[in-house]
């Protein structure tokens, strides 16, 4: 049985709600932003018919005060890593010297490139942290974009090192002093606190119920760094379209539970705390699809698709052929998934997930014109089909 797609499943109805996610401001975890996609979320659910609530949890936060880089005369204003640790009031001085040179006092400079950055930034750490360096500095370079961030996931157990990131237009500053042999001052201020952000949570009663029939969970998570149009955009909207869908299709034998959570960037805080809370949603399931990142990214996407089994992947496999979708690249079954999903995976659950990178990922160039708006209209025909189909089985 196939389902009958709802008429909204458009580009440009879906590009509308991108615009409206991109408008409510940047969406870091807790932000203005963020909170304000909470009330969008359950406001645009309501419009369907669903009741939608916001889920609390609080979460450690580095509030910064101070974060740059003073180097060859300049002073360059950065991002501080929220995983890593803070100088001393006024900063700390040292000599800059490369990441794999580091030196106990120095000040470590890591020029990293797009393909494995965040592995590279991770080893480096640990690494400065175990010489005894001051800090670290990291350029995350792509071809694209102002600044490159990291998603920090010890966010519960940061590291003591302050670590900076910097934009990749200031690496010739960084280079000239560097080649020179020169000092630098490195400046992370702030301090720790307990700060509170919000998850949307509903469920589509299944209307026909299914004795033992298991629900199907279908997640999103909704912060990240910046305005993440690309990156949180195609993810957010086809959680909408697929939510519309099932309340307009009767026949429903599942119940569907709906998360939109917030803390991805900080090791998927948002859901670890729900899971944490009703530690039964990851395997009462029938499975969960993971609307991650770059789902229709206009520019160099590299979108995978992940799956616990390999009977998942077929019938998702067999959507997206259907409906056009791409592209898209599948890992093989079992693969631990990227993402939120990994939380569930982690918990003996079953996945379908999306999730990916492209060209302008956790940058602040990242808006709605990176966004190609028929490439996600065609995934969220084949999600719906995949959702709707599976609710009414």
């Amino acid at each position: 049985m196939t389902a009958v797609l709802p008429p909204y499943l458009d580009g440009r109805a879906l590009m509308e709600w991108v615009r409206q996610f991109d408008a409510l401001g940047t969406h870091r975890t807790g932000s203005a932003g963020d909170e304000a996609t909470t009330e969008w979320l359950i406001a645009r659910l309501a419009e369907a018919g669903i009741h939608g609530e916001a889920h609390s949890f609080t979460f450690p936060k580095l509030d910064v005060t101070t974060a740059e880089l003073h180097a060859g005369g300049e002073v360059i204003a950065g991002h501080a890593q929220m995983d890593a640790g803070l100088t001393r009031a006024g900063g700390v001085d040292g000599p800059l010297v490369g990441a794999d040179a580091v030196t106990p006092g120095a000040i470590a400079v890591l020029d990293a490139r797009l393909e494995g950055a965040a592995h590279a930034a991770d080893a480096a750490v640990s690494a400065c942290a175990a010489a005894g360096a001051g800090g670290l500095i990291v350029i995350g370079r792509r071809p694209t974009g102002s600044i490159t961030l990291m998603n920090a996931p010890h966010l519960s157990w940061p590291a003591p090192l302050p670590v900076l990131f910097i934009p990749q237009a200031e690496a010739g500053t960084v280079a000239a002093a560097l080649a020179a042999g020169g000092s630098a001052r490195l400046v992370v201020e702030g301090e720790r606190v307990h700060a509170r952000a919000t998850n949307v949570i509903a469920r589509v009663p299944a209307d026909a119920g299914l004795t033992g029939a298991a629900p199907i969970g279908l997640m999103t998570p909704k912060s990240g760094w910046f305005h993440c149009a690309a990156e949180r955009g195609g993810g957010i909207v086809i959680w909408l379209a697929v939510a519309a869908a099932l309340a307009n299709t009767p026949g429903r034998t599942r119940d569907v539970v709906l998360a939109a959570t917030s803390g991805h960037e900080l090791g998927h805080a948002g859901l670890e705390a729900w899971l944490l809370e009703f530690p039964a949603a990851a395997t009462v399931c029938e499975f969960w699809v993971h609307l991650g990142a770059s789902i229709g990214a206009a520019v160099a996407p590299n979108l995978g698709m992940f799956a616990s089994d390999s009977a998942l992947q077929r019938q998702m496999e067999a959507q997206l052929t259907a409906a056009g979708a791409g592209p898209y690249r599948t890992l093989p079954a079992g693969v631990p998934p990227g993402g939120e999903a990994r939380n569930v995976a982690l918990r003996g659950g079953r996945f379908v997930s999306f999730a990916g990178g492209h060209a302008y990922f956790h940058t602040p160039e990242d808006r709605p014109d990176k966004v190609d708006a028929a490439a996600v209209a065609r995934y969220a025909t084949a999600v719906t089909s995949f959702v709707v189909d599976a609710a009414r089985t």
